[in-house]
């Protein structure tokens, strides 16, 4: 039978599931209060911001601890930076001919936005590494559950003060993952008192650390706005007008360097819930997957082409096509995709895409492994993903990535294992067509090391195959690396159909035998990992 690889629906790179968005009412103007004094900690919206032009805005959110305080001019230096970063937003999005940007609550004047402060209960030492922002987050979800009305949106900036400085004059902040961190449509950034506009171009330390963190801010808030990490190509890096990627490392050229959006980044933006004046659903479930895909390296045009066809249950406005180098063996996932080459195209008639991607563009072409992520962007701002792999090769592409028909696995069963995982990781996992189980090696108890194997039966009648093919399990967890394939056309008697070693990657992957063959039974026998432990886990074996 024909395998289609299922896709997730997914709010962020970081691949999260999604919860239904209920429709918001415009919010109203908060109860006014007095104005924020030492000591007084009432936590509350800021008053006289309630216009918008749409129906969704940032909810930006200053988190204070029990012993601290808001630093003097916080709410000014807020409202510098926010309007200039929408402002930042819309410009860098102009140049894909988007007319749009994220909305904010402001005063009639829009000279001042919507600030909701909230007081801890802790103080700033409780506020610990092992918690990351959680803790933070809990107090944030709770103020707002106790006070919906002032819920403007699913997206959230959270800025906490500084907590101290550092000898060389840098401000030190919460201990989560660094001063700044962006997650699940929500971020966390740090304050200070010279953190203000008026900084940008100041040729001192004081302008430095200015841009590294307003930079930061602006690259936290492409996360929370389900922005993944991505890089520019080499002719983007090289136009005046655009430079380096906000989302790879846009917070240390931001002020200094030309700095913008990507194409992904701006079809991405281009549905979101703050981006769009239309009220209506956002970020409900969606299902889609590619059915038939077809990757190669076409010399003439000196380029990587990518088509394809899909199927989905809501419309799918654009696609981006990330590629993820695995420079230094770093492996895939978050933070480890900043060099994740980005390029961008609009769907064709019947759900089909093309898209040509230029090998000058990509920095990396010493011989790196590569993961492609290919997103599907629908219009409720949900995103679902595939996964392939490839490599270069004395410094050009060879894909292996083309749709295969795969045998029917109605009679298959499995004859033998070196171990399983007892609940979750038995070995029936591998060949269940369901992408999501998968067989783990025994690692609970007495755990196995490699060489680890699976013994499949395919029926009671041989069949031809030409080649092998391999799902790591989701996310590339215990990938193994090294492998052989063993043939048998009785179910007793095994050859050897060739030596592999897979892409770090979670995508499908394709391994031509020596030779076609007669297949009664194979056996694949891991031999390494990628990960260097002793565990191996697979998610789906097929023939084809």
């Amino acid at each position: 039978m024909k395998y289609h690889l299922l896709l997730k629906a997914i709010g962020l790179v970081l691949f999260l599931s999604c919860s239904k968005t209920t429709t918001l009412p415009q919010s109203p103007s908060p109860k006014p209060e007095l104005p924020i004094e030492v000591n007084k900690r009432e936590s509350g919206s800021r008053s006289g911001t309630d216009k918008a032009d749409r129906p969704y805005n940032l909810n930006i959110v200053y988190f204070v601890p029990k012993d601290l305080d808001t630093l003097v001019g916080y709410e000014k230096r807020l409202d510098e930076m926010m309007l200039w970063g929408q402002q930042w937003f819309h410009d860098k999005m102009k140049l894909y001919s988007y007319d749009k940007t994220f909305g904010l609550l402001t005063n009639d004047q829009k000279t001042k936005v919507r600030i909701t402060t909230i007081y801890g209960t802790k103080t700033s030492s409780q506020y610990t590494l092992e918690g990351g922002a959680k803790p933070i987050w809990d107090e944030i979800e709770a103020y707002y559950k106790a006070h919906p009305q002032e819920r403007l949106s699913d997206h959230f900036l959270n800025i906490v003060p500084r907590y101290s400085f550092k000898v060389s004059g840098e401000p030190t902040g919460p201990p989560y993952h660094g001063a700044t961190y962006g997650k699940n449509r929500t971020c966390f950034v740090l304050d200070y008192e010279d953190m203000e506009m008026k900084n940008m171009d100041d040729k001192t330390d004081k302008g430095k650390w200015f841009r590294l963190y307003y930079g930061g801010l602006l690259h936290e808030l492409g996360h929370a706005l389900n922005l993944p990490h991505n890089m520019q190509t080499v002719s983007e890096l090289n136009d005046p007008n655009k430079g380096s990627s906000m989302m790879h490392i846009g917070n240390y050229t931001l002020g200094t360097k030309p700095t913008f959006l990507t194409p992904a980044d701006c079809e991405m933006l281009s549905v979101n819930q703050l981006f769009n004046k239309e009220q209506k659903e956002y970020y409900g479930a969606a299902k889609a997957r590619i059915t038939e895909i077809t990757g190669n390296y076409d010399q003439s045009k000196g380029a990587i082409i990518l088509s394809g066809k899909y199927e989905t249950d809501i419309p799918i406005t654009g696609i981006a096509v990330y590629n993820d180098p695995q420079v230094n063996n770093e492996g895939i996932g978050t933070n480890k995709d900043y060099n994740a080459v980005s390029f961008a195209t609009k769907p064709l008639n019947g759900n089909r895409f093309y898209l040509e991607m230029p090998v000058t563009d990509f920095t990396y072409r010493n011989n790196e492994d590569y993961e492609i992520k290919i997103f599907l962007i629908h219009e409720n701002g949900i995103f679902s993903n595939a996964f392939y792999s490839y490599r270069f090769v004395n410094n050009l592409p060879v894909l292996n990535i083309s749709t295969r028909t795969e045998l029917s696995k109605a009679d298959w069963s499995i004859d033998a294992f070196s171990s399983e995982e007892s609940g979750e990781g038995k070995a029936v996992a591998a060949i269940d067509q369901n992408l999501m189980s998968y067989w783990h090696s025994r690692w609970s108890s007495n755990a196995t090391v490699y060489p680890h194997s699976l013994t499949i039966n395919v029926g009671s009648t041989a069949v031809k195959a030409k080649g092998l093919v391999y799902h790591a399990r989701p996310g590339a967890y215990r990938h193994s690396k090294n492998f052989e394939v063993q043939i048998s056309d009785d179910g007793t008697n095994f050859t050897s159909a060739g030596e592999f070693q897979t892409i770090y990657s979670q995508g499908p992957q394709y391994f031509h035998f020596n030779s076609e063959h007669s297949v009664k039974s194979f056996k694949i026998i891991l031999k390494s990992s990628w990960d260097g432990t002793g565990n191996a886990a697979i998610a789906e074996l097929g023939l084809y």
